[in-house]
């Protein structure tokens, strides 16, 4: 599996987030993390949801 650019910047976004989280809402990175092994596209939209409801 090769690693895309497109890969890294959704990389750096989580990392990102989770610094954020670590900072905020620590329930909500345990949350994020469980969703984007889950189901990736459900990780956005939850994520994108909680972003703007914080």
């Amino acid at each position: 599996m090769k690693i895309s650019k497109n890969h890294i910047s959704i990389i750096l976004k989580i990392k990102g987030f989770m610094i954020f989280n670590l900072y905020y809402e620590p329930k909500l990175l345990q949350e994020s993390i469980r969703y984007s092994y889950s189901n990736r596209m459900g990780f956005w939209v939850i994520l994108l949801e909680k972003w703007f409801t914080l």
